[in-house]
């Protein structure tokens, strides 16, 4: 039950980064040192679930991230996401399912030590 809860979390910040590309500069760090940052930030730009699991992606290993990223932030089937990791089709889904459990553990672990503080 809970990789289902997890994978449809993931897809929902998956989606999300897609769309607006959350995590990418909008410009070049010379550029904002140039002609500084301008406008203002009013903000996260996530619903407060959505940033929790970006949260937990980001404290994910190296290649655990690269998973996540690749896998719900990428268009295309599996194969297409096997092939840009260049994985095997056991090795693929043995990792993604590693790294799905990893974020959900992640986000309890954070819930719990919130109960308990």
């Amino acid at each position: 039950m809970e990789l289902h809860w997890i994978r449809r979390q993931l897809y929902e910040w998956g989606v999300r980064n897609r769309v607006r590309g959350i995590g990418y500069a909008t410009m070049s760090s010379h550029e904002k040192a140039r002609v500084g940052r301008g406008g203002s930030f009013d903000g996260p730009s996530l619903p407060q679930d959505l940033e929790d699991i970006d949260l937990a992606v980001r404290r994910l290993e190296r290649e655990d991230r690269a998973i996540i990223a690749e896998c719900y932030t990428h268009y295309g089937t599996h194969w297409d996401h096997m092939i840009r990791l260049r994985l095997p089709e056991r090795t693929y889904y043995r990792k993604k399912k590693a790294a799905e459990q990893a974020v959900y553990w992640s986000l309890n672990s954070g819930s719990e030590l919130a109960r308990i503080a």
